[in-house]
């Protein structure tokens, strides 16, 4: 949470709580875990050894959340703008107070933020009273009427989308994550029913998009790619359409662009990947404003395509982009995409040969449960952990660890999976008993890795090639 905010806002946390005094415990703890690299307990107990620490954590937090909205740092504009209104209004100024609720107004249109605009049109039926008078005010009394009636149907039309989103998308997913089992009869359930077959075309864009991503991930779940890739393409027409994305869509944006290059990919579109690395430049200067919904997304994909084809200029842009901006990349975040983005950087460095720098990803993701990863990164760590202890000569942990790995890896996929092959070989304690067996096993792994390399297995491309060049340079040395 402390790492959440700039320096510029943690300024203000700092004078609040030097201010008004009573915040000052609590802020010299939070200011103590900000500047923290790694979370170090016993320096934490020894810091603050004159405090009840666990009751103390729970007050700190609380403490940063609520000055935090005491500061309108959690607040958007058009959120600030609305309050704005109520306090004009409360002070009586409803002339000044229409100037602000207008800019709200256009504002909650605009984003398509229809709880806000029932507050607005709400206020707006204040305003109208207090401002206008005779055959004026009923005119407007009415017009905002019939708005509040229009926002409210809307209103419940989000509320359906939610809870077609919850039935037909966390719902399945969820269960396919804890039983590795997925009911093709609530999918069929889906496409048969009204809400699947009406008209979408006057809807508003925002719920259009949303309606579309769930018929895009039940083809998925089906596994109708061809399918699901047509309807993200058409989320992106859509988006196509009302360019420049807007700052609330945005991570909508980015998340359509994903899907429609992870279909490219499970196709070998090498054509269609490249088109949306095209579309992902165009985002490029709106990256100050999206950054979250754009950055990662774009190194993401530069990798992958320059790892899977072999194109260093690729990774390398990937690799200055990653370092120009790993202040950011530095706030605690557990998602697919910044695991895939440090993993790729892992296999660049691999590449190059820069064991350290491969050393130190696999240190920074040792403490990620497999369950936060997808499978072929968890898979690619252990790799990464087993060639360490093979290049440190490390006989006990290659003992310790690559008992344990092999034993996992077998339990968690198929027995025709080549990522078996590769972990068995490298777990091998005779890699280290001499030069010979050494080079035996590395031939081996090539020859693994050269089958994978022509086979349709997507998931691995971008690994194979690095480790490609690590057995290689290890062989002739």
């Amino acid at each position: 949470m402390v790492r959440g905010y700039t320096d510029d806002e943690w300024r203000q946390f700092k004078a609040f709580s030097e201010v008004y005094g009573k915040g000052s415990q609590q802020f010299r703890l939070l200011d103590f875990h900000r500047y923290q690299e790694r979370y170090d307990p016993e320096l934490e107990k020894e810091t603050f050894a004159d405090v009840a620490l666990t009751s103390m954590r729970n007050t700190a937090r609380n403490w940063l959340v609520r000055t935090g909205i005491r500061l309108a740092l959690m607040a958007n504009e058009l959120e600030e703008l609305t309050q704005d209104v109520d306090e004009l209004l409360r002070r009586g100024y409803p002339d000044v107070a229409l100037e602000h609720h207008t800019e709200a107004k256009r504002m909650a249109l605009a984003q398509e933020e229809f709880g806000w605009l029932a507050r607005l049109l709400k206020q707006e039926m204040v305003l109208m009273k207090l401002l206008h008078s005779g055959e004026e005010r009923a005119q407007n009394m009415v017009r905002v009427s019939q708005e509040a009636i229009a926002n409210a149907k809307l209103l419940v039309l989000e509320a359906e989308i939610s809870a077609m989103e919850v039935r037909y998308i966390d719902n399945p997913r969820m269960k396919l994550t804890e039983t590795a089992i997925f009911s093709n009869s609530s999918v069929g359930d889906y496409f048969a029913s009204d809400f699947y077959k009406q008209s979408i075309s006057n809807w508003p864009i925002s719920f259009q998009v949303r309606k579309l991503k769930i018929d895009d991930l039940n083809h998925y779940y089906l596994g109708e790619i061809g399918e699901a890739m047509n309807v993200a393409g058409q989320i992106r027409e859509i988006f196509s359409s009302c360019y420049p994305i807007r700052s609330t869509m945005a991570a909508e944006h980015g998340k359509c662009l994903y899907r429609l290059f992870a279909y490219y990919s499970e196709f070998n579109d090498r054509e269609g990947e490249r088109c949306v690395l095209g579309w992902m430049r165009e985002c490029m200067p709106e990256l100050p404003e999206n950054r979250d919904s754009y950055l990662g997304l774009y190194i993401y994909i530069l990798f992958r395509i320059g790892l899977s084809s072999i194109d260093w200029t690729l990774v390398h842009e990937g690799s200055r982009i990653w370092e120009e901006n790993s202040a950011f990349f530095e706030v605690p975040s557990r998602n697919n995409l910044l695991i895939g983005n440090l993993l790729h950087m892992a296999a660049f460095h691999l590449a190059v040969g820069e064991s350290e720098q491969v050393k130190k990803i696999v240190s920074k993701l040792a403490g990620y449960r497999d369950s936060e990863m997808a499978t072929p990164y968890w898979a690619f760590l252990r790799i990464l952990h087993l060639i360490a202890l093979v290049d440190d000569v490390d006989i006990r942990g290659l003992e310790s660890h690559g008992t344990n790995y092999k034993r996992h890896i077998r339990r968690r996929l198929p027995k025709s999976s080549p990522l078996i092959g590769i972990v068995s070989l490298l777990s091998r304690p005779t890699n280290l008993d001499g030069k010979i067996k050494q080079q035996s096993m590395l031939r081996e792994l090539l020859a693994v890795l050269h089958s994978c390399e022509k086979s349709n297995e997507t998931s691995l491309k971008p690994f194979i090639q690095p480790l490609i060049k690590w057995a290689a340079a290890k062989l002739q040395n």
